[in-house]
């Protein structure tokens, strides 16, 4: 049972840190952004890595709006 909850913690660790990762590339790099946001959404599903990928996918669709002209 332990190792079990160890294991949980450790995963949605993992997540937050990816979702701390892909909000510092938003500027930068939306694309990563979105991929690393996706990834921390399945590791550690809840309303920060929510908030993450909406601003990573909203950075990316700006970015794609400026490209296009």
């Amino acid at each position: 049972m332990q190792r079990s909850d160890a294991r949980t913690q450790a995963r949605h660790a993992h997540g937050g840190a990816l979702a701390g990762h892909a909000l510092a590339d938003i500027p930068t790099n939306p694309q990563v952004s979105v991929q690393l946001a996706l990834r921390a959404a399945e590791l550690a599903p809840g309303r920060q890595t929510t908030d993450v990928l909406r601003s990573s996918l909203a950075a990316m669709r700006e970015t794609r709006i400026l490209d296009l002209g």
